[in-house]
């Protein structure tokens, strides 16, 4: 049987068992069950696509499909983005340009799931743009500003027809993203049913790195040759000279992997009151947290401690919460010095272990080389730096530079500008979250979304200084980024109390916040 057949059936039996699992759970009181199940059916769907296509544009065409009728039926598109947003990695193909230009743009998974379910959400959207809830619309000027300035400077510096593709990236791949999450996800139901549907996704890719990891093999690793694409990620890791698998899922790389594993959690924990099963939750806690063990990249290991400082650092009680994690993780290093297996996982720990200290002589040398070029042109700096002479040092055997601190990489290619207009734009976010976060003794299930959405945003501005905005990286920042902007602004601008409504509210009852969705 094709390596390619065996990894399909483990996959879909992983998902199967995840979405049964998850089932009774999710579908009381938070995901209408028709919702569910046509959202799983699709998953399994496009992911069987992927691995029996047998040519890139056959998947492209039949997922294309698939996509679009199923976020033209389901009520809630973005909680239809969220469940399949890492269904397939994201590899692509250029889209040739027949002679008139070399190729037109790059369409990869990721862009094809925001046009066929985000670009027709989004125009439902802007048709109702008069109904939008008044608050603070600081986040959207920021991001469409640096949006702009990213254009402008490569328009400058590069080709017209790279500026062109440029700036359809950033439509698709940051401002669709935004836009839909920011308008889409405006109260508290709208965004339980879209945490939910971002936590059962991820779920099924922490269980399938928990597989990867115990049995050494990349379930997607055949998708590149058998799709007859290149796409340079998805490729056996290891941390350290014959160190074990660093599994990665359908990421295409560990730190990605940690890094959905550090945003899921909060949403999980989000989750709890809703979920009726103290085991079931439990189980997927653990899941998660298997899965963020097994990537062994330290930066989303440093930034999951970031993330859960916040989480039960915030709010009534958390003295006491602080104290407990604390007492947690010292138990947990207690028993791991007790094994083998646990002493040689402490030498991967940042500050504490041996493994793979290489990695950070080359970031000291990559953050002393980036200001050198980067005062070459300070303030709106030059997006074809990569070529700069004085970038050369960096080249590793494989002929590339590895930008592994997404900060760095903004600010060379858009300058201390571009910079703070994108640090600003999660630092507006961070203030709307932290005010939505006071309101726990009017609106608790307000605050709760303030917390949760402030401790995710803390995870990735932790982990993205570790690594350069790759694969779903950036899609899912941006996704965070709109429902801070979206859910917690409609609550902080008037000051007033919010009714809070009640965690038994059915599924029925989650009208979402779009027009009647189309029927076929």
């Amino acid at each position: 049987m094709p390596e390619y057949i065996k990894a399909l059936i483990v996959v879909t039996a992983i998902a199967l068992a995840v979405y049964s699992l998850a089932a009774p759970q999710l579908t009381e009181a938070i995901i209408a069950k028709g919702d569910y199940w046509r959202r799983a059916a699709l998953w399994l769907a496009v992911t069987a696509t992927a691995f029996l296509a047998g040519n890139f544009w056959v998947f492209v065409g039949v997922a294309a499909l698939l996509l679009a009728i199923g976020g033209l039926i389901d009520r809630n598109p973005m909680a239809f983005y969220a469940a399949l947003l890492c269904a397939v990695p994201p590899l692509g193909s250029a889209i040739s340009g027949f002679g008139v230009v070399n190729y037109f743009f790059e369409l990869n998974y990721l862009r094809l799931l925001s046009l066929a379910v985000l670009l027709p959400a989004a125009l439902r959207l802007f048709a109702l743009r008069h109904q939008r809830v008044a608050g603070p619309k600081l986040p959207d000027a920021l991001l469409a500003t640096y949006l702009v300035l990213l254009f402008v400077v490569t328009a400058l510096a590069l080709p017209f027809t790279t500026a062109l593709r440029q700036g359809f990236y950033l439509f698709i791949d940051a401002w669709l993203v935004y836009y839909v999450a920011s308008r889409s996800v405006r109260d508290v139901i709208a965004f339980r049913e879209v945490a939910a549907a971002f936590v059962l996704g991820a779920t099924i890719m922490a269980v399938i790195a928990i597989f990867e990891a115990s049995r050494g093999w990349l379930l997607y690793a055949t998708l590149e040759s058998s799709l007859g694409v290149v796409w340079g990620y998805g490729n056996y890791m290891g941390r350290g000279l014959g160190g074990p698998l660093r599994a990665m899922a359908s990421t295409g790389h560990p730190i990605v992997m940690g890094y959905l594993m550090v945003v899921t959690i909060p949403l999980l924990m989000y989750l709890r009151p809703a979920i009726r099963s103290t085991f079931i939750w439990w189980l997927a806690l653990s899941v998660l947290l298997g899965a963020l063990v097994v990537t062994l990249s330290r930066g989303p290991w440093v930034g999951g401690l970031a993330m859960a400082l916040i989480a039960v650092g915030i709010g009534k009680g958390a003295a006491k919460r602080v104290g407990l994690l604390s007492a947690g993780i010292a138990a947990a290093a207690g028993l791991a010095l007790l094994s083998d297996w646990g002493r040689g996982l402490l030498e991967y720990l940042p500050f504490i272990g041996t493994v793979g200290a290489e990695t950070v002589e080359y970031r000291q040398r990559l953050f002393e080389v980036s200001i050198r070029v980067l005062a070459q042109s300070p303030f709106f700096g030059s997006p074809g730096f990569y070529s700069n002479s004085a970038a050369q040092e960096l080249r590793q055997g494989e002929g590339i530079i590895d930008m592994v601190n997404s900060y760095l990489g903004i600010a060379l290619g858009s300058g201390a500008v571009g910079f703070t207009l994108f640090v600003g734009l999660f630092l507006s976010v961070i203030l709307l979250a932290w005010r939505a976060g006071t309101y726990a003794a009017t609106a608790p299930q307000v605050a709760d979304i303030g917390r949760t959405l402030l401790a995710a945003v803390i995870g990735i501005l932790v982990i993205i200084g570790t690594t350069s905005s790759i694969n779903v990286i950036p899609s899912i920042y941006y996704l965070v980024v709109g429902w801070m902007a979206g859910c917690c602004r409609k609550y902080v601008p008037t000051n007033r109390p919010y009714q809070a409504q009640s965690y038994s509210v059915s599924a029925a009852e989650c009208t979402p916040t779009y027009p009647p969705p189309f029927r076929m």
